[in-house]
């Protein structure tokens, strides 16, 4: 059995606080001649070592952002599907 595994095409970042941004990152595969789309989101924050963690928890502020974000994602894919791309985008994040 065969694995595919999604690549990322394009992420969406907005910086939420001094040490923390909202992230959306449109992943995609290839299936059965068809590409496939998944959409995620996560808060990307510094911790006291400096090093960078992924949370799946959104605080208040990043919950009133994350509909805009996602909203652009959607229409990347939209446009995406329309176009026909054969070949993912490469991943350049873009802040609103």
């Amino acid at each position: 059995m065969s694995s595919v595994t999604y690549e990322s095409v394009k992420t969406f970042e907005l910086q939420t606080g001094m040490k923390t941004r909202l992230v959306v990152d449109v992943s995609a595969r290839v299936q059965n001649g068809k590409k496939k789309y998944r959409v995620g989101t996560f808060r990307v924050y510094s911790n006291a070592e400096g090093s960078e963690k992924r949370s799946a928890y959104l605080g208040t502020r990043e919950m009133a952002l994350k509909l805009g974000l996602e909203r652009a994602a959607m229409k990347f894919i939209a446009e995406q599907e329309s176009d026909g791309a054969s070949s993912p985008a490469p991943s350049t994040p873009t802040a609103s």
